[in-house]
């Protein structure tokens, strides 16, 4: 193999990839990337110098959302590939780990606050993912995950499997499976295959406004304005008193919809009532959590009828997890959902 065409090749790859929505193949093909390097490099086939800068990029990216132990959400696809084997990695830029700010990524899609009280919080406002089959991508927009004490509480359920599980694979990639809003019960873009997604998505922020601690960040999704009667679903996040956050979902468009919130929780945590707030504990590590408006969340935890309530830890494995769900119906204009998380 030459070195000209090795390099093409992992060019080629990791350009196809790292589009895809999922940070489980972006840290695959930032591997692949300094793999690549590292050879051409010491065989002194190649001077590396000009790519390296745009790895060290995607290095500080991904940074931005691991906790001490280098995990981060399962955002998008995961089958818990390795570029050379679990738990060997090659010689990589290794960021100094991020213990508090906010990181607003716009081209990317993602906004990542971690908080002195030890947690990261996760939104995540960006496309399906690359056209024109946006496979790996999830139908996850403005969705949001949040860990504290590096002990996840508000999950991204993972993936499950790719084959033999049709009914399974359509849920973990689908809207319902994640910190989001679902409309009239479908997805934000509709699933052709296991992997081929038709009528994507476009979600762009509409104000970012941030200061000290504090951010304030509003967002939306045209994912619903192909039905019948059009929907937009707006998403506005406010973070203040670096313990407090604030999220409002609200809508715009025609006719009357069925509406439904849901907050997936990691599947050691347990969900109990404590006066009006729901409060969620993970071993020691304790959010609360209350609508501000009615009426109040319920739970549910691993319903198979329609599937609702499921975590995957690893490719291949499942388990029941709890999730607190709010359903409204009416007019898209006169529907809202305001959440209190305090952490």
């Amino acid at each position: 193999m030459s070195a000209r065409f090795f390099y093409c090749l992992v060019s080629i790859f990791g350009w196809r990839n790292s589009h895809e929505q999922s940070l489980n193949y972006h840290r695959f093909v930032l591997d692949l990337y300094w793999l690549a390097v590292d050879f051409l490099e010491k065989n002194k086939l190649h001077d590396c110098s000009d790519i390296k800068p745009r790895l060290v990029q995607g290095e500080n990216f991904l940074n931005a959302f691991q906790d001490k132990n280098g995990n981060f959400p399962s955002i998008g696809d995961k089958d818990d590939g390795f570029a050379v084997a679990p738990g060997i990695a090659p010689k990589r830029f290794k960021p100094d780990r991020i213990k508090h700010g906010i990181r607003v990524f716009k081209k990317s899609g993602y906004t990542v606050i971690k908080s002195k009280n030890r947690v990261t919080f996760t939104f995540d406002h960006g496309p399906l993912g690359m056209a024109p089959l946006y496979n790996h991508g999830h139908a996850d927009a403005l969705s949001i995950t949040l860990s504290k004490d590096d002990k996840e509480i508000l999950a991204d359920p993972g993936t499950y499997r790719y084959n033999g599980e049709p009914e399974f694979r359509r849920y973990f990639k689908g809207t319902r499976a994640h910190n989001t809003i679902t409309i009239d019960g479908l997805d934000q873009a509709v699933q052709e295959t296991g992997f081929i997604w038709s009528h994507p998505y476009k979600a762009e922020i509409l104000k970012v406004a941030e200061q000290k601690d504090e951010l304030f960040i509003k967002a939306n999704h045209n994912g619903y304005t192909r039905l019948n009667t059009p929907v937009r679903h707006k998403r506005s996040i406010l973070f203040y008193n670096k313990t407090t956050f604030l999220i409002k979902d609200t809508f715009s468009g025609e006719g009357i919809h069925d509406f439904e919130l849901n907050y997936h929780l990691y599947p050691d945590a347990i969900c109990s009532k404590n006066h009006d707030w729901w409060l969620i504990d993970n071993q020691g590590a304790k959010v609360y959590i209350k609508l501000l408006d009615k009426p109040d969340f319920f739970f549910t935890k691993g319903r198979e009828d329609p599937l609702l309530g499921w975590y995957s830890p690893s490719y291949g494995t499942i388990r029941k997890s709890g999730v607190l769900s709010c359903k409204k119906r009416g007019y898209a204009k006169d529907i809202s959902f305001v959440t209190a998380i305090r952490t």
